[in-house]
């Protein structure tokens, strides 16, 4: 299957607002504009569901006596979806910031093979941390699987991961709505559909994911 391109999704929703396509997203105010939609509606399709193209593994080296980590190349939108460390064959069980401090302040210095972590906050590159307890004793390597949500499209031949023809609808969407021209009607008929579709593609995801059945809007 060809990905659609930035451009390709900008030049979708021109076509159905009996607009002119471009030859460059920045080509006019409106282009631009619908640029900016493209990359709303990408943002809420990510969110939606934990997209299997997203799905990806990171890998934390640990140093002994280290208790925080950043998980390389993720973001604040990154969503956790396990963590293991397979050298010890263990799942490690997610704790609350609090109950990582009390362990912290009321035991000291403990360390061995981790068997909780608690998402920390973000660090400067807004890359998600992590605290392990126990504080490792020696170099594990930890396994984060985690879903990823795409950077903001910018170039016109950026490849967009989630189905193209999704955002394409929602884009349109909020086009007729800053339009604002029908009263609502083709909002309506616009919304329906786009929703319905969302849900179609997610149905078929979940398929491959059948302990992960509930979504919802955010």
């Amino acid at each position: 299957m060809v990905m659609a391109t930035y451009l390709d999704c900008v030049n979708g929703v021109l076509l159905r607002m009996r607009e002119s396509t471009v030859s460059t997203v920045i080509q006019s105010d409106y282009s631009y504009l619908i640029g900016a939609m493209v990359n709303e509606t990408k943002r809420e399709i990510e969110d939606a569901w934990n997209w299997s193209i997203l799905r990806t593994t990171k890998t934390i080296n640990t140093v002994n006596g280290t208790q925080n980590y950043a998980i390389t190349g993720t973001s604040s939108r990154t969503r956790l979806l396990k963590v293991y460390i397979p050298t010890l064959k263990r799942d490690l069980e997610q704790a609350s910031q609090d109950q990582m401090h009390a362990w912290v302040n009321m035991q000291g210095t403990v360390t061995g093979g981790p068997q909780y972590f608690s998402i920390g906050n973000s660090n400067t590159s807004d890359e998600i941390t992590l605290d392990l307890w126990p504080i490792p004793d020696q170099a594990y390597a930890v396994k984060v699987d985690c879903v990823v949500p795409q950077a903001n499209l910018v170039n016109d031949l950026d490849v967009i991961y989630v189905p193209s023809e999704l955002v394409i609808q929602g884009a349109y969407l909020r086009a007729i709505n800053e339009r604002g021209e029908d009263q609502g009607r083709l909002s309506d008929q616009q919304n329906d559909l786009y929703r319905k579709a969302v849900a179609t593609y997610i149905a078929i995801e979940s398929a491959r994911y059948e302990d992960e059945i509930t979504w919802n809007w955010v």
